[in-house]
């Protein structure tokens, strides 16, 4: 799947991987701008929140450069499944 880019709520939040890309989407499209907002806050306070989607999918948003943030997935596989 590649790189992604996108903008939440004046925020650009990149990913690496379609795995990544689930937290994205949970970002922009599935809770709310209030408490997207606040992890965002949480986010620049400490450098990284973790936070899930629905499906219980772990994530962690981790504070970039000019108000930039990439989104890391904290279920990686390694090696053979």
């Amino acid at each position: 799947m590649g790189n992604h880019t996108l903008t939440i709520h004046g925020h650009k939040v990149y990913c690496d991987d379609e795995m990544d890309y689930h937290g994205v989407k949970h970002l922009a499209y599935e809770i709310d701008e209030e408490a997207c907002l606040d992890l965002f806050k949480q986010a620049r306070e400490n450098h990284e929140v973790d936070f899930e989607d629905d499906h219980d999918r772990q994530f962690s948003l981790v504070e970039g450069e000019n108000l930039s943030f990439t989104v890391v997935s904290r279920e990686r596989h390694h090696g053979w499944i």
